[in-house]
This record gives structure tokens, sequence and C-alpha cells, in this order.
């Protein structure tokens, strides 16, 4: 049970440092290996699979660039077993750019190995939404 706590705190912790900014934070709970996986397709512009830790960066500066997310919630955070949790949320947000909205209620899968580091990471949302954003 206690990796299972571990890896929930450790979910827990990423969504603080999410809102606070902390990118460096969140690429030390990576594998260097990990999977990082975005739904959705162009022009959508964070959607794509990004592999190793040296890339995860290219996500938040996409993030960053394009959108402004607002209104960020995390709803709960569940341990789905020993070593994968499952979190559900909702935010808000806009373009950058065009200043269109967007809405979405997200789910995220969390895998871990054993020492406690992301090694898949996988977010599902609505995918028209942010493309419609831009």
């Amino acid at each position: 049970m206690e990796t299972l706590v571990k890896n929930s705190a450790s979910v827990a912790a990423i969504y603080e440092a999410f809102g606070r900014g902390d990118v460096p934070f969140i690429i030390e709970q990576l594998d260097k290996n990990v999977l990082w996986e975005v739904m959705g397709v162009k022009p959508n512009a964070i959607a794509g699979t990004y592999s190793g830790a040296a890339n995860v960066p290219a996500f938040f500066s996409a993030l960053a660039n394009n959108y402004l997310l607002e209104n960020f919630q995390v709803e709960y955070i569940l341990d789905a077993d020993d070593n994968t949790v499952i979190a559900k949320g909702y935010h808000e947000g806009s373009g950058r750019a065009s200043g269109k909205p967007l809405k979405t209620h997200w789910a995220m899968e969390w895998k871990f190995n054993e020492d406690g580091k992301v090694i898949e990471y996988r977010n599902m949302y609505d995918t028209q939404a942010y493309a419609n954003a831009l």
C-alpha cells in the first residue's frame, strides 16, 4: 500500500508544480525514457507523443505558447494498481493568439516504475476544443 500512496502523492505534487509553473520539478519526476502522450492531432498545438524526458519540455512550451489555461481543477486522484494512477479534472482557457475559449474535462493516466519515476503519461481531453481555440 505504501507504493500506492507514494504514487498518488507524486501525482498530486506534479499538479501542484504545474499550478505554480514549475516545469523543472515535473521533469525531475520523469524516467529518462518516459512516454508522454497527449491525445489529438494537428492543428491542436500540444497533441503528440513526446519520447524521453528531454523532449517533454516541448509539450509545456507548446502549451504555454498557444493556450492560456484558467480554472485548472483536479477533481480526484485514484490508485488503479501498484504502479498506475488515474486523475480526473476540468479546466477552462483560451487560445493565446485568438482569445477563443476552450473548456474540457480531462483524465490523465500516470504509470510509475519501481523507482517512483513516471514511465508513461497519457492525457485524454476534448482535443477538438483545443484545436478550435486556435
